[in-house]
């Protein structure tokens, strides 16, 4: 805010805790969830107001798909920021499994890998995010 920057960090739908914590789940019509936030940002009445004609939408990871789904039905934003940093979600998830996995996922050793990715989300809480809500990021809307 010092610098004239505000930042709304959004979790929609099947992502983090609204998929976890509220049972959301995930919907593909990402203009019905920022459409709405918007709306939210710029009615806020707070006291260092909000320029409507600067207003960034960004999206990280599968974010950057969604924002540009709904930058299509919502105009209003000055800028956007499409990053989506997971171009192999298969190599994303698997570039960083123990050589042993690996060898077993080649090999078809299904009872292993299963085995293996249990212990693994079990004892790592990334781990057990990623496995079980794929590589999806927020969409953050800057003001």
């Amino acid at each position: 805010m010092e610098r004239g920057y505000n930042c709304l960090i959004v979790e929609g739908p099947g992502q983090g805790g609204v998929i976890r914590k509220q049972g959301i789940p995930f919907r593909h019509d990402w203009e019905k969830v920022v459409t709405p936030v918007i709306d939210y940002a710029i009615n806020r009445k707070e006291e260092f107001g909000i320029d409507v004609n600067r207003i960034v939408l960004m999206g990280m990871n599968m974010g950057g798909f969604l924002a540009a789904r709904a930058a299509t039905f919502d105009q209003r934003n000055s800028a956007y920021i499409l990053n989506d940093g997971v171009y192999d979600g298969y190599d994303g998830i698997t570039s960083s499994f123990p050589e042993s996995l690996s060898t077993a996922l080649e090999e078809g050793n299904s009872e292993f890998v299963n085995s293996t990715i249990t212990d693994l989300m079990e004892a790592d809480p990334n781990a057990r995010f990623n496995m079980k809500h794929g590589m999806g990021g927020p969409i953050h809307l800057m003001i």
